[in-house]
């Protein structure tokens, strides 16, 4: 970097802080914001694994008792005749209702290994599924409006030295300040209230750390959508708008791992790869998934057919996704977590750095259209 281009950014940074200072209503948001957040988030999903807690207990008896029958060596389908079917279940039943934990195995790492239902899986994953969305929202709403707001001062200065880049990246320091703040406030009041006090220190930091990383991409996308328009009013009614295809697009409404290949579209695939939300959230999964000190979630999908005419029920399988990130997105050769994430996070990091740079390339070709203009 040239000694202008710091001496620019030394000083754009330290007005852009007055002026955020300044603002006394903007500063009071920043504590305002992630806690009306928070309230409304543990207002709608408290307990919310208790929603599924009955499929959960009928789930794990069913597999402990797939499980007794792998041990007899049946490796053929279990044919259980209608007759016969509720004794087996009473006696199962009655078996399993003493042991501790209902089914739950040691991993090969030393955790405890807790099946859950695809229902309590969905919903321990819209905790998070929510905490990234409102950070995105935060992290658009807080820079949409900025250069539509100063650029007046921008046109003017322009016509000395003027360095666009400082100018980007001095707003990106100020607001990711004011977002690191923010979603450290979410993070704080939702993840423990919601998810149990016993939640690890380590994917609570990860947690943070995605929901920060994800609030600076959406406050790039948001500097770049103040260099195109021309008015705070469009700026703003942008935000619902680019919002929608991280909601829709993000992972949790249909997981990638559960659409059949056949299902699956060119099209659907690149819009979803180019959110923020999807990439996001996955690593919001698998820093839950692997991290936890003591515990490991498995969804357990039990695989079953039914002949009316002979009225048998074939139990043929129970599908298990160990750990339950894979029941969202497709599992990985690789088990180690750091390197789980490298994919995730890196596309988190190049989005980042992508919007940054195209806001710089806009903001350029603005002054030169105005000055061209003018």
């Amino acid at each position: 970097m040239s000694n202008g281009f710091l001496w620019q950014f030394q000083v754009l940074l330290a007005r852009n802080f007055r002026l955020f200072a300044a603002d006394r209503i903007g500063v009071l948001l920043v504590f305002v914001q992630p806690i009306a957040i928070a309230l409304l988030m543990n207002l709608a999903l408290w307990n919310i694994g208790l929603d599924s807690r009955r499929q959960d207990e009928n789930l794990r008896r069913l597999d402990l008792f797939f499980q007794k029958v792998q041990e007899s060596k049946d490796r053929t389908s279990k044919i259980i005749s209608e007759p016969r079917r509720l004794r087996i279940g009473v006696q199962f039943a009655e078996e399993v209702r003493g042991q501790a934990g209902d089914g739950a195995k040691t991993t090969a790492d030393g955790k405890t290994e807790v099946v859950i239902s695809p229902a309590s899986a969905t919903g321990r994953a819209t905790v998070f599924f929510v905490l990234i969305a409102a950070s995105i929202w935060m992290g658009l709403l807080c820079s949409c409006k900025e250069v539509v707001t100063e650029w007046a001062v921008i046109h003017r200065e322009s016509h000395s030295t003027f360095s666009p880049g400082a100018y980007v990246l001095s707003k990106l320091v100020v607001l990711g300040g004011a977002l690191m703040l923010q979603t450290l406030l979410l993070t704080a009041a939702t993840v423990p209230a919601l998810l149990g006090r016993e939640f690890g220190m380590v994917p609570y930091l990860g947690i943070f750390g995605v929901n920060w990383l994800t609030a600076l991409c959406a406050c790039a996308m948001g500097l770049l959508v103040s260099c195109l328009i021309g008015s705070i009013r469009w700026a703003l009614a942008l935000v619902p708008v680019l919002m929608m295809p991280q909601i829709l697009m993000g992972g949790l409404l249909r997981p990638p791992a559960q659409i059949a290949e056949a299902e699956r579209s060119v099209v659907r695939d690149a819009l979803s790869a180019a959110t923020f939300q999807r990439w996001a959230f996955e690593a919001a999964l698998i820093a839950d998934a692997h991290f936890q000190p003591d515990t490991s979630l498995a969804v357990c999908v039990p695989d079953a057919d039914y002949d009316e005419t002979k009225s048998l029920l074939y139990l043929l399988q129970i599908e298990r996704f160990s750990p339950y990130s894979e029941y969202f997105f497709a599992p990985a050769e690789d088990s180690d977590a750091w390197r789980l994430l490298r994919r995730p996070l890196s596309a988190l990091l190049g989005m980042f750095v992508a919007c940054a740079f195209l806001t710089k390339i806009c903001l350029v070709l603005r002054i030169c259209r105005a000055n061209h203009g003018g």
